[in-house]
């Protein structure tokens, strides 16, 4: 990728693995988990620095994304008998 077009790009890690979006466009909770291969069976959570409470990103919320930014995928809660 020659490097004008790297410096477009900005580097987010999901499931500790490297994805590489648009910089300055705001991307959705879906987008972000259709690049990664995250299932409708999995909330998408971002890893918030020096908080005991991670941000659970819906499907539908909109982020601009920041350099190094984290994500993490968790099963949706199952209900028993369900």
């Amino acid at each position: 990728m020659p490097k004008e077009e790297k410096e477009k790009q900005v580097k987010v890690h999901i499931d500790n693995k490297s994805y590489e979006f648009l910089r300055d466009t705001e991307v959705t909770g879906a987008e972000l988990k259709a690049k990664a291969g995250i299932g409708s069976d999995y909330e998408l959570y971002r890893k918030v620095p020096g908080s005991a409470t991670d941000e659970l990103i819906t499907d539908t919320k909109a982020l601009l994304l920041e350099p190094g930014m984290h994500f993490f995928s968790a099963l949706k809660s199952v209900t028993p008998g369900n």
